[in-house]
């Protein structure tokens, strides 16, 4: 599920890019762990996009609260 957020991330549909960050965030909350070295940069880059920068900033909240980051 995260290479394929990571992937929807690029999309040039905004609404796809929302919905590609959330599940980040819950994979996060619920198995207390995620790729962290390759989903925060993105994550991170695609906050300084208005259209989504709310949704993302959510799933780097949940990332930095609830997971372990790890390789």
């Amino acid at each position: 599920m995260t290479d394929r957020a990571l992937v929807l991330l690029d999309s040039p549909d905004s609404d796809m890019r929302a919905a590609a960050a959330t599940p980040l965030g819950h994979l996060a909350r619920i198995h207390r762990a995620i790729d962290g070295e390759r989903v925060v940069p993105v994550l991170s880059q695609s906050s300084n996009e208005p259209e989504i920068a709310g949704r993302v900033e959510d799933a780097l909240d949940d990332i930095a609260v609830f997971a372990r980051t790890s390789a």
